[in-house]
């Protein structure tokens, strides 16, 4: 009891609020049909829907389905398997990091395909909620270069916006799967539109550190949360620590893109739009080597470019963000709002720790281990030892708002 109180008087001093978040599933428990990789459970995203919690699990590309038990526990059982590419459920093979679920029931599901080395493009499978053994390919990336990874239902267009990571572009495809075109890109011209491109260093110190992975590659648009009213589309610019807010125009088309928030730790992930407060929240998965400044001793801000492994919020009127720290939590990959599951839902988040707490750098940088150095000559901050990392420690946790 006294740890607990600790631990939340920890996180109430370093931020100022109070989220008192709870557990609401421990994949220390197991779920029933995930594949066992002999790693840590990385989910990187969770849904609702019809009073169930839907996550999914990045590496074993599978949908997991939580539901209350009759004995007042939770209960986890695969709901579906995303089919993956030729390398197989691996490090080395794709990821699945994205997903969304649309008015009917259909779950839409991400896969970054494994790159250019293969024919293995990214791409997007459904399946109907009702019907989860017959999985279909969606769309498929034109390019061997772009990671798929965000996706939001544009319910007034009835389309799916995709958020690809890294070329810097968002695609649209109508629902109904008979079309798709480029929706939002870097290349445009339009103003502030440069911004869905990632940055391949951090500011000020030029392109000689990695910002948020291991790879040498800049991240944009990631994670992404349409407003309630459907007329704004929330996304992260992941390595640039910007949460940009694209109007949605009558006809659909992308409109004008502005600055909604940012974050100095340069790694946004998992936006949600609450509408009740006119707030966006989202979470910076990454502990990795943009930690210039060391931790402070309660995870505080100490200037630089922080740790990762927190909570944000920002307000949509006045473009102001806060952020919550809390040690439990792990990296904060994913945040999505409980109403309709829980009582009082509306005032209530679920807020998904990846599992890869320990972890110092992007989830792919799971290859790295302390072992192999960064590709583009930076050094691995002091404090950033080799990452210590327990199988199936991720959690989903039920924040009060």
């Amino acid at each position: 009891m006294l740890i607990q109180l600790f631990l939340l008087l920890w996180a109430t001093l370093v931020s100022g609020v109070t989220l008192d978040p709870q557990p609401y599933y421990d994949f220390a428990n197991g779920c029933n049909g995930l594949i066992d990789l002999g790693l840590p459970a990385y989910v990187c995203k969770q849904t609702s829907f019809d009073g169930d919690v839907l996550v999914l699990s990045s590496l074993t590309h599978q949908v997991l389905r939580i539901t209350p038990g009759q004995d007042g526990a939770n209960q986890c059982n695969v709901l579906a398997q995303i089919p993956f590419g030729p390398v197989g459920v691996n490090l080395g093979g794709s990821f699945s990091l994205g997903m969304a679920v649309d008015p009917s029931g259909t779950v839409y599901v991400s896969n970054t395909g494994t790159g250019p080395a293969s024919s293995d493009f990214g791409s997007v499978w459904n399946f109907s909620i009702y019907n989860p053994t017959v999985v279909d390919r969606f769309w498929t990336a034109t390019s061997p270069f772009g990671l798929p990874s965000g996706l939001s239902v544009d319910w007034r267009h009835s389309n799916l916006l995709i958020s690809s990571e890294t070329d810097g572009t968002i695609y649209r495809a109508s629902l109904d799967g008979t079309s798709s075109d480029v929706w939002a890109s870097a290349t445009s011209s339009e103003p502030n539109y440069f911004l869905l491109a990632g940055s391949s260093g951090i500011p000020g110190f030029g392109g000689t550190i990695d910002n948020t992975n291991l790879f040498g590659a800049p991240f944009g648009p990631v994670a992404s949360s349409i407003s309630t009213n459907g007329k704004d589309l929330f996304v992260g610019s992941a390595d640039r620590g910007k949460l940009l807010k694209i109007a949605i125009n009558t006809d659909g088309s992308a409109g004008a893109l502005s600055i909604a928030g940012e974050s100095p730790e340069h790694t946004i992930e998992g936006a949600f739009y609450d509408n009740v407060r006119k707030q966006v929240h989202f979470g910076s998965v990454f502990r990795n080597g943009t930690n210039l400044t060391p931790d402070g001793a309660l995870g505080e801000y100490n200037g630089g470019v922080l740790a990762g492994n927190a909570f944000w919020t920002t307000d949509v009127a006045t473009s102001s963000s806060s952020r919550y720290y809390d040690p439990r939590l792990g990296a904060v990959c994913s945040v999505d709002g409980a109403k309709g599951v829980l009582d009082a839902g509306a005032n209530k988040l679920f807020v998904t720790g990846s599992g890869f707490d320990s972890l110092p750098a992007w989830p792919l940088g799971l290859v790295r281990l302390g072992l192999t150095p960064y590709p583009s000559g930076g050094a691995t901050p002091a404090n950033q030892g080799p990452a210590l990392i327990t199988p199936y420690n991720a959690k989903i946790w039920v924040a009060n708002l």
